[in-house]
């Protein structure tokens, strides 16, 4: 329950978050046709409803209408078309909102795909498509990216970690890395979603790890003040593993010598009961062969 409301949580904190989008990416082909380029008409488009941006910075937007007006567009969008000429965009979402705001009727778009929300391609490939696009900006945000890759998992669109990191051309560490990251503190992931201060995956990985939420807090506002780096946060929770394993400073190294054999371990990360539990079994090894 409260791992839910954690995420429900998440979701309003980024509801008031101003989000931005590059508008110089779109989602490549997978086959080597030619894109057709069309005009639709703005009435008929929709946004994606597994879109991760929720909010779009109304400055940034009507700079970027001031640039179409003058520039024309440098980019369609692209949108899948589904039954009654209905289009939903895939990439494009701040442009459809811009031209908007410029009341205008049609926008250039590519056709990327042609479904149906009831059909499989369709919930496939939508948030897919929705998690690419936020990917490929070059303005990555972080705590998107993590709901995305959440949502995709809890909706059942993928039903491992690998299956999703095939899909999205990523390794099954990135995904688990940018997941942990929704184990942050609140406080932090506010900040995160209104402020975009850090976008270091593995910084973040290393500070979910810290237990103690006052820590946690205090070297994230450290690691935004640059106070203190990834590295410095991963040592950190190195010496705390060493500190609950009560390992002595000196390495503790079991020597056995018998007939022609000395064996020399490194064991300095064990417990204590895994040490001595570790020396009786290595005895009763020698007993049975020596």
């Amino acid at each position: 329950m409260a791992r839910r409301n954690k995420y429900k949580n998440m979701q309003n904190i980024m509801n008031s978050a101003a989000m931005t989008e590059n508008t110089n990416k779109i989602i490549n082909k997978n086959d080597n046709s030619e894109d057709i380029i069309v005009e639709v008409e703005l009435k008929n488009i929709f946004d994606n409803p597994y879109q991760p941006r929720l909010d779009i910075n109304k400055v940034s937007l009507k700079e970027l209408a001031d640039s179409i007006e003058t520039n024309g567009l440098l980019q369609p969008v692209i949108l899948n078309r589904s039954n009654n000429d209905r289009y939903e965009v895939i990439a494009g979402h701040r442009r459809v909102a811009a031209y908007r705001l410029l009341k205008k009727d049609k926008i250039k778009a590519i056709i990327k795909l042609e479904c149906n929300s009831f059909e499989e391609e369709y919930k496939n490939k939508m948030p897919t498509f929705a998690l690419i696009e936020n990917m490929q900006r070059s303005d990555l945000d972080i705590l998107e990216i993590a709901m995305s890759l959440h949502n995709l998992i809890k909706n059942k669109i993928y039903n491992t970690k690998a299956d999703l990191a095939k899909a999205i051309g990523k390794s099954e560490s990135y995904i688990t890395k940018v997941l942990s990251i929704l184990k942050l503190e609140d406080i932090i992931l506010h900040d995160l979603a209104m402020n975009k201060s850090i976008k270091d995956i593995e910084a973040l990985y290393e500070l979910q790890k810290i237990k103690n939420t006052e820590i946690q807090i205090e070297f994230y506002n450290k690691l935004v003040k640059k106070e203190i780096t990834r590295n410095d946060i991963r040592q950190y929770n190195i010496n705390e593993k060493n500190k609950q394993y009560n390992i002595d400073e000196k390495p503790y190294i079991i020597k056995i010598t018998k007939k022609n054999l000395n064996l020399r371990t490194d064991i300095s990360k064990l417990s204590h009961e895994d040490k001595s539990e570790l020396e009786q079994e290595l005895e009763t090894i020698i007993k049975k062969y020596l």
